[in-house]
């Protein structure tokens, strides 16, 4: 009998070591999360990123067992909340909401950005994308895209396109298509979506891009008119709209992206953990439908799949800004 004991107590003790060795093995990923994470979003409470990212961190929290809390931090088109990210400690409880404006075109457009879209953030995964819409005055003369592109090129610098800044997608989008369009109109920047769609409700410019969630209600008042989508799938809550892709210029592909981001060296263990968790949260059927109302498609990417769908939107809007000769200061 002493024996038997003297041999279970040798096991248990064995398998305690094994046990505590797997732990050490796994490093700090054998217990994430231990306390609430932070979610920073770089833009003001209100818009779709600041909902978007509540709803995916109330959906994570549930799957990780811990609050996930978000932060807005603001200020120099995404730069102040993504550069605190980018100095934050490597340890998984600080997260960041990329956009194209973060991780694509702001290296582009600013010559001393004080982080790196690359070697600053370790990709966690990719959540969805919205599309945008042109839209422009009800009285501008050409009711389709086709017409629309053909006048331009007879005349340039007859239209006037508003965006929600210099350097932004509004800006740059319309910017990828003077080269394959062969056109030249006047770019009319705003501070933000809504100044630039009163603008061109007024008459005052010609069109601008919107998501049609912004620009549903003017459209159905007939105040703006859609002439085309930027995605190269047309919407599912404006089937009727023709993609840009369909109209003469296949390779246009714009739209509003968001994924998730850590800062550099995060444990991979860590970033695998957070993106199973926001494969769970983007399955969850109430997640699923609010997307879907929004006009949003959900894109699960991996890591690796993340960060080289990053690396492709770094060239495609670096190269739109140097052709737009967009350089500007913080």
């Amino acid at each position: 009998m002493k024996t038997l004991k003297a041999i279970a107590l040798c096991l248990g003790l064995a398998a305690g070591v094994f046990s505590a060795a797997a732990a050490a093995a796994d490093g700090p990923a054998a217990a994430y999360p231990q306390k609430p994470i932070r979610l920073v979003v770089p833009w003001a409470p209100g818009g779709f990123t600041d909902s978007l990212a509540r709803l995916v961190a109330e959906q994570m929290g549930r799957g990780l067992g811990q609050p996930v809390i978000v932060e807005n931090r603001p200020g120099a088109n995404g730069i102040m909340g993504t550069e605190s990210v980018a100095r934050s400690p490597a340890d998984g409880y600080t997260l960041l909401i990329a956009t194209a404006e973060t991780h694509a075109i702001n290296p582009g457009i600013y010559p001393k950005l004080r982080y790196d879209a690359v070697s600053d953030f370790s990709p966690v995964g990719s959540i969805a994308s919205v599309p945008l819409f042109l839209m422009t005055n009800v009285d501008v003369a050409e009711k389709s895209f086709p017409e629309l592109m053909s006048a331009a090129k007879k005349s340039p610098q007859r239209f006037k396109y508003a965006s929600w800044g210099p350097g932004s997608t509004g800006h740059l989008a319309f910017e990828m298509l003077n080269t394959p369009a062969g056109i030249e109109m006047i770019h009319v920047p705003y501070k933000g979506l809504g100044p630039a769609l009163t603008d061109v409700i007024a008459g005052r410019v010609d069109m601008t891009l919107a998501t049609i969630l912004s620009s549903d209600q003017f459209v159905k008042a007939n105040r703006l008119r859609p002439l085309a989508v930027t995605s190269p799938k047309r919407s599912t809550l404006a089937p009727s709209i023709p993609a840009i892709s369909e109209l003469g210029y296949p390779a246009y592909d714009v739209a509003l992206w968001y994924g998730l981001v850590a800062p550099a060296n995060t444990p991979a263990a860590v970033v695998n953990r957070l993106n199973t968790a926001l494969r769970e949260a983007v399955a969850d059927p109430g997640f699923r439908a609010k997307m879907a109302a929004s006009d949003a498609e959900i894109l699960v990417r991996s890591p690796q799949e993340f960060a080289e769908f990053l690396s492709r939107e770094r060239v495609k809007w670096g190269s739109a800004a140097k052709s737009a000769k967009v350089q500007l200061e913080q």
